[in-house]
């Protein structure tokens, strides 16, 4: 579109209410510097805005379906309540946008830079946030759904009362299940009592974040960085660990029957009173553990490193070496 096309349309735009609403669907604008600009409610339907520069637009309400947003800078922008179902995000600088109800449905956010964002009661079913950076960014009542969150940066994100299964909202007062009821309410940085049953979360970055009581049964958290992570309680039955960093990590009274966690470093992690009964510790590294009261019966332990690690009245029958 001409520059001075582009212009009249915007100048209508600022006169909806007696004018014309803007219509940009299906237009070239990429590489195109709209700063500031007011597109509140405005029909960009397909739009090209390749790596256009939108720093503190106003897009309330508009309309982005299947727009074309690759590495755009939206910082700042204020997308509150905005289509943005199956738009690509890909690279996109979203630091500190309002996404606050925004359709983010079948959104592609692989390695998006969500930053501090504001994204409460968002739609995020089936998204796909691979390898996105999350850290700091505000998740209430958000729906995850299937969403696809491998290699993403969840450091100090706030999930409180998300969806991230099927009917299952992250509960302030835990899970009614007695083997995994927290000791106290959501934390805002956390994700306590959690219901994560079989998400994927593969090699993403749980460093610090409280899990505690949650349910992370058969959910994919291989390669994953869980660092002195607090998973006192957690159910981690069946899921899939391996190769994880869990360094430090609260593993006391967890849940870890039959869960893969061969090449884990479990190195000073607190694994007392655990029941990791048939699961894979091939390899793995539990030097300077706490496994006191552990309950390894029928473990595989080929090649774990125990070295310096505290076994007392842990229960070793039909382990194998």
């Amino acid at each position: 579109m001409a520059e001075a096309d582009l212009k009249s349309v915007l100048e209508k735009h600022k006169f909806w209410l007696i004018g014309e609403r803007a219509n940009l669907q299906w237009i070239d604008l990429s590489n195109t510097d709209l700063k500031g600009v007011n597109l509140q409610g405005a029909n960009l339907t397909g739009v090209d805005l390749q790596m256009t520069n939108l720093q503190e637009a106003n897009l309330t309400g508009a309309n982005l379906q299947e727009a074309n947003l690759q590495e755009a800078n939206l910082t700042g922008a204020n997308l509150r309540k905005a289509n943005l179902q199956e738009a690509n995000l890909t690279g996109a600088n979203l630091r500190k946008a309002n996404l606050q109800e925004a359709n983010l449905q079948k959104a592609n956010l692989l390695k998006a830079d969500i930053t501090g964002a504001n994204l409460k009661e968002a739609n995020l079913k089936e998204a796909d946030l691979t390898g996105a950076n999350l850290q700091s960014a505000g998740l209430t009542d958000a729906n995850l759904q299937e969403a696809n969150l491998q290699e993403a940066n969840l450091r100090e994100a706030d999930f409180t009362w998300a969806i991230l299964v099927k009917n299952q909202k992250i509960s302030r007062s835990g899970l009614k299940l007695r083997f995994i009821e927290p000791e106290k309410p959501m934390e805002a940085s956390g994700l306590v009592g959690a219901k994560l049953q079989e998400i994927n979360l593969q090699r993403a970055d749980l460093t610090d974040v409280n899990l505690s009581g949650a349910n992370l049964s058969g959910a994919n958290l291989s390669g994953s960085k869980l660092l002195n992570t607090n998973l006192r309680r957690c159910n981690l039955s069946e899921a899939n660990l391996s190769n994880a960093d869990l360094k430090g990590a609260n593993l006391e009274e967890a849940y870890l029957n039959q869960t893969a966690l061969s090449g884990a470093d479990l190195s000073g992690a607190n694994l007392a009173e655990a029941i990791l009964w048939g699961a894979n510790l091939k390899g793995a590294d539990f030097s300077n553990s706490n496994l006191k009261e552990a309950n390894l019966s029928n473990a595989n332990l080929i090649g774990a490193n125990l070295h310096g690690a505290d076994l007392t009245g842990a229960n070793l029958k039909g382990v194998q070496k």
